[in-house]
């Protein structure tokens, strides 16, 4: 087939970007661009185990 997808990788300061481009290429990846997120755009990181939204109510109706 001649479909093309999209595949996003969050990255973390342990990630080596250039191995993770090396293998993306060499599993058959046409094109990698590596993005810096703006501050505050993404809730939490998976590394770590922060939670934005620990103090959840309950909101009966």
């Amino acid at each position: 087939t001649d479909d093309l997808f999209v595949m996003v990788i969050e990255c973390t300061d342990k990630t080596n970007v250039d191995d993770l481009r090396s293998f993306l290429h060499n599993n058959g990846a046409i094109e990698t661009d590596v993005q810096v997120a703006e501050t505050g755009w993404w809730l939490s990181r998976y590394d770590k185990d922060e939670m934005l939204f620990e103090n959840k109510q309950a909101v009966v109706a």
